[in-house]
């Protein structure tokens, strides 16, 4: 098998015409099974996902067997994208550091107590930042792909 990507909860690897998605954790047999069951549904109404062999277990670990399908992930997308993104470049002079802003939305936390809002601030100085401007709130939804008329 030929190691592809790693999740947060599984392994990704190509076993010729296959994909298997093995898990890092020892996750339930019915958690899977219900993956397993939402991905065939999806299947069904020909969304483009993989079709779904079944259940396998390498070293003791439970995983996904699949079609593999050849392309790249959204997050790839992204991050090569980001590799033109000249937001990065910028290191203001003008606003207040990340790290500050950071200290600020912590101590303001009512819902942690005085002692974990102390650990959070302690780890936090522990911790280095680049002066480089920063989206702040990086997810999908906060990115907008302009689109040029062609000439």
């Amino acid at each position: 098998m030929e190691y592809i990507a790693s999740g947060a909860q599984a392994d990704i690897y190509k076993d010729g015409n296959k994909a298997v998605k093995l898990l890092k954790y020892n996750i339930n047999k019915e958690d899977i099974e219900y993956e397993i069951n939402l991905q065939k549904i999806a299947f069904d109404y020909g969304l483009p996902v993989p079709k779904i062999f079944g259940i396998i277990n390498i070293d003791d670990k439970l995983g996904i067997e699949m079609e593999y399908l050849e392309g790249k992930t959204i997050g790839n997308i992204i991050f090569e994208d980001m590799s033109k993104n000249e937001i990065h470049e910028i290191i203001p002079q003008n606003i207040t550091p990340m790290k500050n802003r950071l200290k600020y939305h912590i101590k303001n936390v009512e819902l942690l107590s005085l002692n974990e809002r102390e650990s959070i601030l302690l780890n936090l100085e522990q911790k280095y930042f680049d002066r480089n401007l920063c989206h702040g709130n990086f997810h999908i939804m906060n990115l907008i792909q302009l689109l040029m008329e062609l000439k």
